[in-house]
């Protein structure tokens, strides 16, 4: 086990020491100790079909484990797994799988439309020593559409670093490539570049394409690593690679922002009992009423919201999105026209790339700003309509933001959680599976219809049209065709998905009110009892925030001043 894993289970098994009185955040602390102790680091292997993944990978392990050569339509994502007994699990959509011995290769093959991905269990001990780092063989970005898309969107979000291998032979770095890249950037990935095949170019044209590599990731990507260069065999260059990937700061990104979120809901929660105690059961008795009639606020808007959703939210972020679509992928005519001059048969994939990066970041965005405008009115509902403490609605709020605006930290342990999600993470995971659940669909859509789309295209021009016959084409028939597929399958998933974050983040408000009735009601009842004494009670809450705030400091603050 990691020092970082060891370090955060330590701070929440100390956090345990406080919350006794605190049932649903001891639920969260046990939890999250869970997942902490489970959570695994994928680091995929990117990069074109045929750029030499398996190659590479064959390398590291010191034998020829994956195959290599074979079709792009059986190429499925492989994960690289330590363990005495060598064997291949095939991985189903509903989480079966098939079992099989370790060169039973050619049966995965024939069976690969029915499989998701592959574990891959092998006894050597190049994989146990990079362990817990998890290296994937990925499907090349020429693989069929389906199965890339999918795969690449699985291990964008279930990934935490990326190995990307370009090949040399391109010259550069291909635009359907540079895309994936700038996907994997705006979800909060890193990862490095590594230079293929340079065995098979002479060592001056192997310098220009380097030079041309590192000139385009630095402006495109803002790129500042070194790029290693790569023969048949490169064991040590992807070893070198490896240990430059720290498995420590990449569990700090993962979980320091949940366990800071878990230790201000602690905090808060003793302020509030403090600030209890020093009310008499009156007035606590009518703070009881106010946050009952706030959840029932909240049911009313939630009601009144979801009878909104489709004019408020669907139609009219529908048609920004599509405006910002129509934009991205206007920004990219140019080359795309002179890809298409240049290579007809690039062009597919390249059309393809820009259509999906701007789907991808347009409607994460549109997703996210819906998420905080309904946030908002929560809020501003509860406030106005109820005498509730101004304080306990801003805790929540914050609390809520803090977890949408940490989404791609988080991304990871969404995909890889097991069992059922404590009600404090409810929210900002549900928005991550929202997202998934938008793109994939409409992804999938636009993969089947862009191929025939440009089937046509070519049918109908060839390299000898001029510039401007291409321009107009693109203007008029190719683009509106993208924006009016968009049209047609963004309104079907949009919807239902805008619906769940309304539901969402109702539920988490609710909870987090019901939270607060629940510590009310305890304090009232103890002071009927009289079995409390309230100074010492207030002094001990107050001896707990001080000695949690010191663990915070110790185990959060101070490390992030360290890293």
């Amino acid at each position: 086990m990691l020092q970082t894993q060891k370090k955060q289970i330590e701070f929440l098994n100390k956090l345990l020491e406080y919350v006794e009185e605190l049932p649903k955040d001891k639920e969260d602390i046990l939890s999250l100790i869970n997942e902490i102790k489970n959570t695994e680091l994928l680091i995929p292997i990117i990069g074109g079909f045929s750029s030499g993944k398996s190659t590479l990978l064959n390398s590291f392990l010191t034998k020829e484990y994956l195959p290599v050569g074979i079709t792009p339509e059986t190429d499925l994502a492989t994960e690289i797994r330590y363990s005495d007994e060598e064997y291949i699990l095939a991985m189903k959509n509903n989480e079966e799988f098939d079992k099989y011995q370790i060169t039973q290769w050619d049966k995965i093959k024939e069976n690969a439309s029915k499989y998701k991905f592959i574990k891959l269990f092998v006894n050597q001990e190049s994989v146990k020593k990079i362990e817990p780092l998890i290296l994937v063989d990925m499907p090349g970005f020429e693989a069929p559409n389906k199965l890339h898309n999918q795969a690449i969107m699985d291990y964008i979000v279930k990934g935490v670093y990326f190995v990307v291998l370009i090949n040399s032979m391109d010259g550069t770095i291909k635009n359907s490539i540079l895309k994936e890249l700038k996907n994997i950037k705006e979800l909060g990935r890193d990862f490095s570049i590594m230079l293929s095949k340079t065995n098979q170019l002479l060592p001056s044209k192997v310098e220009e394409v380097l030079k041309n590599v590192i000139t385009l990731a630095e402006i495109e990507l803002e790129y500042n690593k070194d790029i290693l260069t790569l023969r048949d065999s490169s064991q040590e260059e992807l070893n070198k690679v490896i240990e430059n990937i720290n498995p420590e700061e990449l569990f700090d990104k993962l979980y320091l922002p949940l366990l800071e979120d878990k230790y201000f809901d602690i905090t808060e929660n003793f302020s509030y009992l403090i600030s209890t105690l020093s009310e008499n059961s009156e007035e606590n008795q009518k703070e009881i009423q106010e946050i009952q009639k706030s959840i029932k606020e909240l049911e009313e808007e939630k009601n009144r919201l979801i009878k909104e959703a489709e004019a408020e939210y669907t139609d009219s972020k529908i048609e920004a999105i599509l405006i910002d679509i129509k934009n991205e992928i206007f920004s990219q005519k140019l080359q795309l026209i002179e890809t298409f001059i240049t290579s007809p048969k690039s062009f597919e994939k390249e059309f393809e790339a820009v259509v999906k990066y701007a789907v991808t970041r347009h409607i994460r965005y549109g997703i996210e700003d819906i998420s905080l405008d309904i946030l908002d009115k929560f809020t501003n509902n509860i406030n106005l309509n109820t005498s509730i403490n101004p304080e306990i609605i801003s805790q929540i709020t914050d609390s809520i933001k803090f977890q949408l605006n940490n989404l791609s930290q988080n991304m990871n342990k969404f995909f890889q959680k097991k069992g059922e999600m404590t009600d404090s993470l409810r929210s900002v995971f549900a928005v991550l599976a929202i997202i998934t659940n938008v793109l994939a669909p409409v992804i999938e859509v636009l993969i089947l219809f862009i191929p025939e789309l440009i089937g046509e295209f070519l049918e109908k021009f060839q390299k000898n049209k001029i510039r401007n016959e291409l321009n107009i084409k693109f203007d008029n028939e190719i683009v509106p065709r993208v924006i009016d597929e968009l049209k047609r399958e963004l309104p079907r998933v949009f919807k239902s998905q805008v619906l769940e974050i309304i539901r969402n983040i109702s539920e988490e408000f609710e909870s987090k009110l019901k939270e607060k009735e629940s510590l009310l009601e305890k304090i009232i009842n103890e002071k009927e009892s009289q079995i409390i004494q309230i100074n010492q009670q207030i002094e001990k809450y107050e001896k707990y925030i001080k000695n949690i705030k010191q663990l915070a400091n110790e185990y959060i603050y101070k490390r992030r001043e360290n890293d």
